[in-house]
């Protein structure tokens, strides 16, 4: 995620995400909103000023260009990213069951990453002092 100091006519740049939204690999949120129940694809760009709505999907490798609205219940697609669709109810309802899903699996997998802090930066600047 990045944010730009200022978004034309929007104040000082902030991402924003809603509850229930899962964000896949390599996705790129800038200066936007994204409301809840939402599903970013694998590579999608979303960029300055966008604003993704509930229960929508953006699909992989989209960019959603600046300023650009992408309303609620649709699937947008492509570069720039275009209306393919009106999501089925069955599908805005499955939004939430898999970022759920998402969550409890990074839940299980948390204990194998470097924790979110900089302690292991400065064990290693220590340890390269004691080797100096």
């Amino acid at each position: 995620m990045t944010t730009a100091k200022d978004v034309e006519g929007q104040g000082t740049g902030t991402v924003k995400i809603g509850n229930h939204v899962t964000v896949e690999a390599g996705a790129v949120l800038r200066s936007c909103v994204i409301e809840g129940h939402n599903r970013i694809g694998a590579g999608a760009v979303i960029n300055d000023g966008a604003l993704v709505e509930e229960f929508s999907v953006v699909a992989e490798g989209a960019v959603v260009h600046p300023g650009r609205r992408i309303p609620g219940g649709q699937l947008w697609a492509g570069n720039p990213a275009e209306f393919v669709r009106n999501l089925t109810k069955d599908e805005m309802a499955a939004l939430e069951v898999d970022a759920e899903a998402a969550s409890s699996l990074a839940d299980e997998h948390a204990a194998e990453f470097l924790p979110t802090s900089a302690v292991h930066l400065d064990a290693e600047k220590l340890a390269a002092a004691a080797r100096a």
